[in-house]
């Protein structure tokens, strides 16, 4: 940050972060942390910014996401997944389908198949 006052681009990036986060279902406890942290910025000056980012998103008639935290992670990860995909970097993207797959275990979303008996390696024949 240049001096005491920020660039408009420097606020612009600071608003950009806030309405990811914010389409996220981040809510605003938990980006003015990071605002703070990425850009040097005060509390009040992070919170202004995610204030803005929300009325943003109000003005185009996009209602604030809500919702627990497994979810937000859960978008989270998607998110990270995608990038990863985009980098053609699958060992991170294998890791990430993983943290995926017990996240929506946790929340109930995901069903993980187990044999009642016989070999966990065998092979299960469909049902008829």
């Amino acid at each position: 940050m240049s001096g005491n006052r920020r660039t408009p681009e420097e606020k612009g990036e600071a608003i950009a972060l806030s309405l990811e986060l914010l389409d996220l279902g981040a809510p605003t406890y938990a980006i003015v942390p990071q605002l703070m942290r990425r850009f040097g910025i005060s509390r009040s000056a992070a919170y202004r910014d995610v204030v803005e980012a929300s009325e943003q998103r109000g003005k185009e008639g996009i209602p604030a996401r809500t919702g627990n935290g497994l979810r937000l992670t859960a978008a989270m990860l998607e998110q990270a997944m995608i990038t990863a995909y985009a980098d053609n970097d699958l060992k991170v993207m294998a890791r990430l389908a993983r943290e995926h797959r017990e996240c929506l275990k946790a929340q109930g979303l995901a069903v993980v198949a187990q044999h009642l008996d016989g070999d966990p390696g065998e092979e299960v024949p469909p049902p008829d």
